[in-house]
């Protein structure tokens, strides 16, 4: 029985694939970066996902953060940067001046519309990269998800809507948490309760129900929560 509900529950799901996309960094160096996708056939939008230190693309897969947005009519791209996690897309890390144009560059290769604008999810780490195509690209980010993400010299877009996540046991009133809230000023903070650094580990029904709402699509009622927006 529990076999046969599974198999329901994923039949018509889009497949989330290991996918390759070559790019040639700021510094002239060439790079193969391994990303998970998942593409729904008529792809509504594309969410961009970029992990910590600690963690790859996978972590957004086992969280079910893919398929759930490919469920819902969007492309999802989970990239592994390059010195991080698996290592899938080698083990050396980017130099800062290449960090700072790697997403923009990424997406170059992996959307099949330059002109795309993408949602940015970014957790601690992942801020590094996705700070400067928030700030340097606004045109090509259509909303930002930091989640405790670390902060840089280019942080902010005034007109850019934000949904910023923070664990309860993480100083979510640091003053780092506040000048994400005072940078992005078209923003909801959602603190999870009782939770770390990584909050998306200690609720991922919450994180995922929360991604679907920020990116416009409807949760599905059995990932409805309640939240408290600040």
């Amino acid at each position: 029985m529990a076999s046969a509900l599974i198999a329901a529950f994923l039949l018509g799901v889009p497949d989330v694939r290991s996918e390759r996309f070559e790019i040639i960094t700021s510094d002239g160096r060439a790079q193969s970066i391994h990303a998970l996708v998942a593409v729904p056939e008529s792809p509504r939008g594309t969410v961009l996902l970029v992990h910590g230190s600690a963690f790859s693309a996978q972590t957004w897969h086992s969280l079910g953060t893919l398929s759930l947005l490919a469920d819902s009519g969007f492309r999802a791209i989970a990239v592994d940067v390059p010195g991080y996690g698996s290592h899938l897309s080698g083990r050396e890390r980017l130099r800062p001046t290449e960090a700072a144009e790697f997403l923009a560059q990424f997406l170059d290769v992996a959307l099949p519309h330059r002109g795309e604008r993408v949602v940015c999810v970014a957790a601690s780490m992942g801020g590094t990269y996705a700070n400067p195509l928030v700030s340097r690209h606004p045109e090509r980010v259509a909303g930002y998800v930091p989640i405790a993400a670390v902060t840089t010299t280019e942080l902010g877009a005034p007109h850019m809507p934000a949904l910023i996540l923070w664990g309860e046991l993480d100083s979510p009133n640091s003053a780092k948490a506040r000048l994400y809230t005072s940078r992005f000023p078209k923003h909801h903070k959602v603190v999870f309760p009782d939770a770390p650094h990584p909050c998306y580990l200690k609720s991922p029904k919450l994180f995922n129900a929360l991604l679907l709402e920020f990116v416009g699509a409807k949760p599905q009622e059995r990932l409805r929560v309640r939240a408290s927006w600040r």
